[in-house]
């Protein structure tokens, strides 16, 4: 792997993703590779709530702005995720911080955050907000959300669009994993 995508992936990999609000008895510490059965429990109950699985097919060349502000019409129904009796099965971890792991402005990444969100409102997507923390303090905390009843196509469709080089995703039952938005460099 080339060394500035080494250099990401094990960043990402030395980073906690808290999801809800601090005071929330519904607050989440994720990590890549480990199992949360906490969130598994809550995503249980979550049924009612369920995310609908849409594509964002053919919008990731397009500016940000310009698909939010076109809606869902540029949107592809791919179904609904299954087993909502018993609960929300799958999640993602998103951010509109920082695109290509490039450090953007304060206004900016808040502006970018701000079109994430409404983007999951119009896909009825539900989520929690959340901040991705590195380990070791170096990069700055970014705003994030905790997208139940997604699937990952979804995920890195909205990772593409956001310019993101990777997000993490999970099912209930296993554990958190690292998916880059595209294929890893070749050289990889």
């Amino acid at each position: 792997m080339n060394e500035r995508f080494a250099a990401l992936r094990d960043a990402y990999q030395r980073t906690t993703y808290f999801a809800g609000e601090p005071a929330c008895p519904r607050r989440f510490a994720l990590r890549i590779g480990a199992e949360h059965p906490d969130l598994d429990r809550w995503l249980a109950g979550r049924g009612g709530e369920r995310g609908v699985e849409r594509g964002v097919e053919n919008v990731v060349e397009r500016g940000v702005e310009d698909v939010v502000e076109r809606g869902v019409e540029d949107v592809v129904e791919r179904g609904v995720e299954r087993g909502v009796e018993n609960g929300v099965e799958s999640w993602a971890f998103l951010t509109g911080f920082n695109p290509l792991s490039q450090l953007c402005s304060a206004e900016d990444n808040a502006r970018r955050q701000r079109l994430l969100e409404e983007r999951l409102r119009q896909l009825g997507i539900a989520f929690l907000h959340g901040e991705g923390v590195a380990d070791d303090g170096r990069w700055p905390v970014e705003a994030s959300v905790l997208a139940y009843g997604i699937g990952e196509e979804t995920a890195r469709d909205l990772g593409r669009l956001f310019e993101q080089v990777a997000i993490v995703v999970g099912r209930r039952g296993g554990p958190a994993r690292l998916v880059a938005c595209d294929p890893w460099p070749a050289d990889a």
